[in-house]
């Protein structure tokens, strides 16, 4: 038994180092691969009229050190901080489950509150034996200031169109060890202690946790007195989600008052959830999308470099119309009547977002609370057949307020109400955005 023992932990070893160390992918698929990133950002990314830089000049100025990585990971690291630059959520590339055992998780929860990084709760391990640091404060990440760490080590890496949800991106990747070795605490009796992440190793079997971490529900239901109120955290085209739906809408119509919780709504199919968006229009009308995609033609482009109106051509910046989908409903079709609140935070993304735009200029909407959404959303283009089995996606569409024609994009949706918990709120089971949205609720209902 011991030597199969023996063999296996050194397979795991061997398997392990040629994970993190393998030169699997030829020079010529790792530039054939760059390029083809390259190519499609440069024609399908529907933000080029946003970035900063000249997109040519960086793909040129990374052809050399594309081709003179060491390792497939080094190699996949510098296609992520090539497609980071773009700074969309919808524009990002997927390669960490390949390397994950360079990936290796440390059993922290940490969360951030008010700009402070907290660590809320932990397996125990040698390093946390007990709940003294429970709720303390992040004070170094491999000996840097929090901040400065973050920016030079995580934020090259992460694509985010605001800075919220970068920060909230980058909070949740801390304990991976491929970017922090160690962390210093201090907790509430100012007592601190440097913890090495590689060292955070919890026996398996031991299930308990110490600390406070409250996992996100997908859906839920429940009532606060005669106020309604119901969670959704994907809308994903789903059997759940949609036997869901089916049942609580009639009870939620009827309701006295509403509260949507999509905070940390990861999006999904926007059909749906500006359908639920739907619920609040006014008349029997409703203007659920407003966008711009990219668009190339070879003859016009040939113009454009002395005629004027063909310049965008030129210069592969060409846009197409605005477009814009009206639903038209039956009139007996249901809506919401009562008084209803909205909570959002930097977590809401995509289709979450798609069901406040569609709503944010609506006379009598409902009030939204909480943080600035994520600021992402846009149909992306999945390129799939990256060596090893990554893939990247891109986003196409270029959103807009179909009311205002506002554009959509580097700004999340602004909360009517922002609620900025704190680290004493999260111990004490209080939830800010809940009891403002009760509040909010109550004077509405009163009128």
């Amino acid at each position: 038994m011991k030597l199969k023992r023996i063999v296996l932990i050194f397979t795991i070893l061997v398997i392990s180092y040629s994970n993190l160390f393998s030169q699997k992918i030829s020079k010529e698929d790792k530039l054939y691969y760059y390029s083809m990133l390259w190519s499609e950002m440069k024609y399908n990314f529907a933000h080029i009229d946003k970035i900063d830089f000249n997109i040519d000049s960086l793909y040129k100025s990374n052809i050399k050190k594309v081709l003179n990585t060491k390792t497939d990971l080094e190699y996949y690291k510098l296609l992520n901080r090539f497609i980071a630059k773009f700074k969309d959520g919808h524009t990002e590339i997927y390669y960490q489950g390949i390397f994950r055992n360079k990936f290796k998780y440390a059993p922290l929860a940490l969360k951030d509150f008010r700009g402070e990084i907290y660590l809320v709760a932990y397996k125990k391990t040698k390093a946390l034996p007990d709940d003294s640091f429970v709720g303390s404060k992040v004070i170094k990440i491999n000996g840097m200031d929090p901040m400065e760490f973050i920016k030079k080590n995580i934020y090259p890496y992460i694509s985010a169109s605001t800075e919220g949800n970068r920060f909230k991106q980058a909070v949740s990747q801390i304990n991976y060890t491929l970017y922090s070795k160690t962390i210093s605490l201090e907790n509430k009796q100012h007592k601190t202690k440097k913890i090495e992440l590689d060292k955070c190793i919890s026996n398996p079997k031991d299930k308990k946790i110490i600390g406070k971490y409250i996992p996100i529900k997908n859906f839920e239901y429940k009532k606060f007195g005669d106020i309604a109120y119901i969670k959704i955290r994907n809308f994903n085209n789903s059997p759940r989600l949609i036997n869901f739906l089916k049942k609580y809408l009639g009870t939620l119509v009827k309701s006295k008052a509403v509260i949507i919780d999509l905070r940390d709504n990861t999006g999904g199919d926007s059909s749906i959830s500006t359908n639920l968006g739907a619920y609040f229009r006014i008349g029997d009308e409703f203007v659920r999308n407003l966008y711009t995609t990219r668009i190339s033609n070879a003859y016009k482009k040939s113009q454009g470099n002395y005629i004027t109106k063909y310049k965008d051509f030129f210069e592969s910046k060409a846009y197409s119309r605005i477009l814009s989908d009206t639903t038209i409903f039956q009139k007996n079709y249901q809506r919401f009547t009562c008084p209803c609140c909205i909570l959002v935070n930097q977590n809401t993304y995509s289709a979450g977002e798609d069901m406040l735009i569609s709503l944010y200029y609506l006379k009598g909407r409902p009030t939204i609370i909480g943080n600035e959404t994520a600021g992402s959303t846009g149909a992306p283009l999945v390129l799939p057949k990256f060596p090893l089995g990554a893939y990247v996606r891109i986003c196409t569409k270029k959103q807009f307020y179909p009311h205002s024609r506002v554009e959509f994009h580097g700004k999340g949706v602004t909360p009517d109400i922002i609620v900025n918990p704190s680290i004493e709120d999260y111990f004490s089971d209080k939830d800010p955005y809940i009891e403002k949205a009760i509040e909010v609720l109550k004077k509405k209902m009163k009128k």
